[in-house]
């Protein structure tokens, strides 16, 4: 089995679509099953950073399953994880990532950043994987 055997603008779509489905589980995860069970032990303040965690633990698993499958080498495979979840993530900008102590202002330069930082490692890592 060949490292990556499918074309480099294939592999980025693959890593693209995994972190889609990683922000959207979370996303799903933390309006119903989470928080039903949050709100059963009366918690009135949601603790944002176990969506968050399980984002990245997601696209790190994303990598491995890539990398077990044969589709890119693992390090490329959680470059590109990360790279593409930081895009998604700023591009879709979920209620788990947004500050409520920020300004309409500090938001919209935080969704920018990751988005750009996205971006960039999205690029890193598929110029290492062509």
């Amino acid at each position: 089995m060949t490292p990556h055997p499918l074309p480099v603008s294939a592999v980025v779509g693959i890593a693209v679509a995994g972190a889609i489905v990683a922000v959207l589980g979370a996303w799903w995860l933390r309006s119903r099953t989470l928080a039903s069970f949050e709100r059963g032990l009366g918690s009135r303040e949601r603790s944002e950073w176990a969506y968050v965690l399980t984002v990245w633990a997601l696209v790190i698993l994303l990598g491995i399953v890539y990398s077990a499958v044969g589709l890119m080498p693992l390090p490329i495979g959680v470059g590109l994880g990360f790279g593409s979840a930081f895009a998604v993530l700023g591009l879709l900008w979920p209620p788990y990532m947004q500050d409520p102590k920020f300004s309409t202002a500090q938001r919209l330069v935080q969704r920018v950043v990751v988005t750009v930082v996205g971006v960039i490692l999205l690029m890193l890592a598929a110029g290492h994987a062509g």
